[in-house]
């Protein structure tokens, strides 16, 4: 079912084109023991024992120490080398801790999907960012995060900048709406 096919495991297949023998099961191991050092990251912050419970009644605490998490074990874009393959090919960004809006976002997308939080991928033009859901009071929302800037979270004006920076005008509806595992896949395939 595309709404809940990993976008990581596309990424994993894409790889392939780079390293033909590359096992994609280890990468996913790999990605399972980065959710297990967060999950403990985030107990050890939250002072509280791992339950499923704890990213729905405690999401925007968990954000915060992912995000935390995220800066920690050194994720950021790679701005020195941008245009490098490397950046868009998954195993090597879980590697070097370096990549390119999209690769990072679907890397903090696979954690935030095994830690229990309905992450989603946001496709604004030139830059890609990640949403999650989330519940104030009465209101219902977003809070949008950049994991090329250290997954911190961007205000409404900061995501207005940054599609305006590509040159089109800014309209939040269309802008900041969620994209399917294969919206993220055909904008991968079209970067490399």
């Amino acid at each position: 079912e595309e709404t809940r096919y990993p976008a990581e495991v596309g990424a994993c297949l894409l790889a392939r084109l780079c390293d033909a023998d590359l096992d994609i099961a280890q990468v996913l191991l790999e990605l399972e023991a980065l959710t297990d050092e967060a999950r403990r990251h985030i107990e050890e912050a939250l002072q509280t024992q791992w339950s499923p419970a704890i990213s729905r009644e405690r999401s925007l605490e968990v954000l915060y120490r992912l995000g935390e998490f995220w800066r920690e074990r050194g994720f950021k874009g790679n701005l020195l080398d941008y245009y490098d393959v490397g950046n868009s090919w998954l195993p090597e960004v879980l590697k070097r801790r370096k990549g390119i809006p999209l690769s990072l976002s679907i890397l903090f997308l696979a954690l935030c999907r095994r830690l229990g939080l309905q992450a989603e991928g946001v496709g604004m033009p030139a830059h890609f960012i990640v949403r999650v859901p989330v519940s104030t009071g009465d209101d219902e929302g977003f809070i949008f995060l950049d994991p090329f800037h250290g997954a911190r979270p961007l205000e409404m004006d900061d995501c207005r900048k940054l599609v305006e920076s590509s040159g089109v005008r800014f309209v939040p509806e269309e802008h900041l709406k969620a994209v399917s595992a294969r919206e993220i896949l055909v904008r991968m395939c079209n970067n490399l």
